[in-house]
């Protein structure tokens, strides 16, 4: 029978002359159904060889907390709430459904909340985050991270997904937006350019709010009706004086900020 307490995997090799690259599979798996699957899970990969590299793979039930390691590690999330933990290393953080959180710490993460009503956090890195469907929050911290959005993940006309960046930053170089798979249609630049049917940008106190429709319905100007994204970019203002929604398109577009097709 199952006990609780700590359990140990060794893997070993005795070479000491042959390079050696592995990858450490574990999966998490509820045995006896009735019991809850929830809990804290923690693993640690020690790789002293000078020129061998480690990564893992772990699939893990739901309603857990999974912390990672310094390593490169895919983490993939059940169908409820799960807490995941890159920390170090090059990291693959993905929800699965319930209200996540992810983390990603230090490397070069990508972070994929999937559905429901996510909490996502790249940590240091140049990262890429995927809110997914839902209404989620999305950090990007130290970095120039990459913000994406698909098509699956928007709301309904006049029901939009509501995501919030709480610090993108609209310096030249630095953070973007990337909605070339939510946009459908779109031209980004040259003499069909059509962005503002598809974006209107507002000020919201100290917030930019960017209002979408993902099929271009914005032809005869803003529709709430026809809305079904909508992005809140915390304490940033990226319309200035511009009065124009293709001043502000034009302007990202110019400093690396937006990427369209």
């Amino acid at each position: 029978a199952p006990q609780d307490g700590e359990y140990y995997l060794r893997l070993r090799t005795d070479s000491a002359t042959v390079d050696t690259n592995y990858d450490l599979l574990l999966t998490l798996d509820q045995i006896h159904g009735a019991l809850a699957p929830s809990g804290q899970f923690d693993y640690t990969v020690t790789d002293n060889a000078v020129q061998s590299s480690a990564s893992a793979v772990v699939y893990n039930v739901s309603g857990t907390t999974i912390n990672g390691s310094n390593n490169d590690e895919i983490i993939i999330g059940g169908a409820t709430d799960d807490t995941l933990k890159g920390f170090g290393g090059n990291d693959v953080l993905i929800g699965g459904g319930g209200n996540d959180a992810l983390y990603g710490g230090d490397g070069i993460d990508r972070l994929d909340g999937g559905t429901g009503n996510d909490v996502l956090d790249g940590g240091a890195g140049n990262d890429l985050l995927i809110g997914g469907a839902g209404n989620d929050t999305l950090t990007g911290g130290l970095g120039a991270d990459v913000f994406k959005w698909q098509l699956a993940d928007k709301g309904t006309p006049g029901s939009p997904a509501v995501d919030t960046v709480t610090d993108f930053d609209a310096t030249a170089g630095s953070d973007k937006l990337d909605l070339r798979d939510l946009l459908q249609g779109e031209i980004g630049s040259g003499g069909g350019a059509n962005l503002e049917d598809f974006l209107h940008f507002e000020k919201s106190g100290s917030n930019t709010v960017v209002h979408v429709s993902s099929a271009g319905n914005f032809a005869g100007g803003y529709a709430a009706g026809q809305e079904d994204q909508t992005i809140v970019l915390q304490g940033i203002d990226l319309i200035g004086g511009f009065t124009t929604d293709q001043q502000v398109i034009q302007d990202m577009l110019n400093k690396g900020k937006l990427i369209t097709d």
